[in-house]
């Protein structure tokens, strides 16, 4: 039988303190006798208490890293602050879901793609530090530096960027790519809540989750390999089936060109709430009349439905950027200027003091 207060997923408790309140108003309006004491007790409400997290602060894991604070939890898993017990060096910590830790070709991928995303080194990719299972406790999970910052998501409408920083990003974050795809790693999840900016400065901003198995919902989907992967609104045509199903650098092209529109018109793009919406709509072709005029042919090729027509790799992407003289001269040096002087900020020396972050959002799942 439902408690009180479930049948409109409310808070049981909840419900009950407002029932009782509501009869005593009642009473007091009418001047009616107070309840039998039976009734007339005081109901103190506490709230259901919000989720930790599976691993308590202080659970060490391997020996190596120690559970220092509880962060989110994702279709992936839950992700935590903790600390390299040798080091003192911040890391993120991502626990897998068990389903997905015990699945054998999750399993393997996660391995496989282990080997390449630890040698990706670049500042604007979230560093690896190793992937791999706690015997003890039995859990698999993720180890990356930890990047103190916010999501791109929360920034896109609040920041206004010139068309220099817009352009800026997009080669930071190109080149990150570009050292990705090198390595044979393919992101296929680009999309504003995996680009976090610390300090709120566009020229310090990093990619995290690289080729990372999550949730299968269609709001926030992915599944590994070569099926459909990605946040739904930022996916390439390819990645449900479009094209061949091939997957390769044009799609993170894609994928970074819909995040780049976004921050650039001061809102997210609508590429549709359905899968049969979001094909439709790539298929259409993605509407560009809210973006500068000089941004729309970089645009126009970065978001080609059909990946022939597509810039087919970074390098291209950032030709085109080095061709296009007319707004980059005249932006670029103030936006250079900031770059050069954050770059030397980037380091933070495991010596240097851990403070709290109230807004960190590190690797969010």
């Amino acid at each position: 039988m439902a408690r009180e207060g479930d049948e409109r997923g409310q808070d049981p408790g909840r419900a009950l303190y407002e029932r009782l309140k509501a009869e005593r108003e009642a009473r007091e309006r009418t001047g009616e006798a107070p309840a039998p004491a039976a009734e007339n007790r005081t109901v103190f409400y506490q709230p259901k208490p919000a989720h930790q997290g599976q691993l308590p602060i202080g659970t060490q894991l391997n020996h190596i890293y120690e559970i220092r604070r509880y962060i989110a939890r994702g279709g992936m898993g839950e992700v935590y602050e903790g600390v390299n017990l040798a080091t003192e060096e911040r890391v993120a910590i991502k626990l897998i879901l068990k389903h997905l830790a015990d699945d054998p070709n999750v399993n393997a991928i996660f391995r496989k793609e282990a080997r390449t995303h630890t040698r990706l080194i670049h500042p604007a990719l979230a560093q690896y530090r190793m992937a791999t299972r706690e015997p003890t406790l039995g859990v698999f999970y993720i180890v990356t530096e930890f990047v103190d910052g916010v999501s791109l998501e929360k920034l896109i409408g609040d920041l206004i960027p010139s068309e220099g920083e817009i352009r800026g990003l997009i080669r930071r974050l190109a080149e990150g790519l570009r050292a990705a795809h090198e390595l044979g790693a393919i992101h296929r999840d680009i999309s504003p809540d995996n680009i976090l900016v610390p300090q709120r400065r566009l020229e310090l901003a990093k990619i995290i989750d690289f080729g990372i198995a999550k949730d299968v919902q269609a709001t926030a989907a992915t599944i590994v390999g070569n099926t459909f992967a990605g946040k739904l609104n930022y996916v390439a045509p390819e990645q449900f089936g479009d094209f061949g199903r091939e997957i390769g650098p044009w799609t993170d092209i894609y994928s970074l060109g819909l995040v780049m529109v976004s921050l650039a018109q001061g809102r997210p793009v609508n590429m549709g709430q359905t899968l049969v919406e979001a094909v439709d709509r790539r298929r259409a072709g993605v509407d560009l009349s809210e973006v500068s005029p000089t941004l729309q042919p970089l645009f126009a090729r970065m978001l080609a439905a059909d990946p022939r027509e597509r810039f087919r790799s970074m390098d291209e992407v950032l030709d085109a950027l080095g061709r296009d003289v007319d707004v980059w001269v005249d932006t670029a040096p103030q936006f250079s200027e900031t770059w050069s002087a954050a770059a030397r900020e980037t380091t933070v020396p495991p010596s240097a003091p851990v403070e709290p972050a109230p807004e960190a959002a590190a690797a969010e799942a």
